[in-house]
């Protein structure tokens, strides 16, 4: 099981105008059926006929959401005997929320 698919993508759309393509290439390939809409992408997100959640946004408060992610990743793995695969612990703090002990290993994927 996994818990993100992540595609950051830089773009001059709003989030709603993104939404919007978004769900008219989805729509095509048959990724969303009827009910899905651009408002339903922005706020709740939509799940995909293969039950992949989508959501777009725009990132406003980066840093905190990362110290959540962390923080949240980091008790779960106390309680699990699991792996994951974290980025953006560039941040000494963030890196000292993990559980000992930890091995901090770099893959190069390609």
């Amino acid at each position: 099981m996994s818990l993100d698919y992540r595609f950051n993508l830089a773009t001059a759309l709003s989030p709603e105008e993104f939404a919007r393509e978004v769900l008219g290439l989805g729509a095509v390939s048959g990724m969303f059926d009827g009910s899905v809409t651009p408002e339903l992408i922005t706020t709740d997100g939509a799940v995909t006929a293969r039950k992949a959640w989508t959501r777009a946004y725009k990132h406003d408060a980066i840093n905190e959401q990362m110290d959540d992610v962390v923080r949240l990743s980091a008790r779960m793995l106390e309680r699990l005997s699991d792996d994951a695969i974290l980025t953006g612990l560039d941040v000494p703090e963030r890196l000292a929320e993990l559980p000992e002990p930890y091995r901090r290993v770099t893959h190069n994927y390609g």
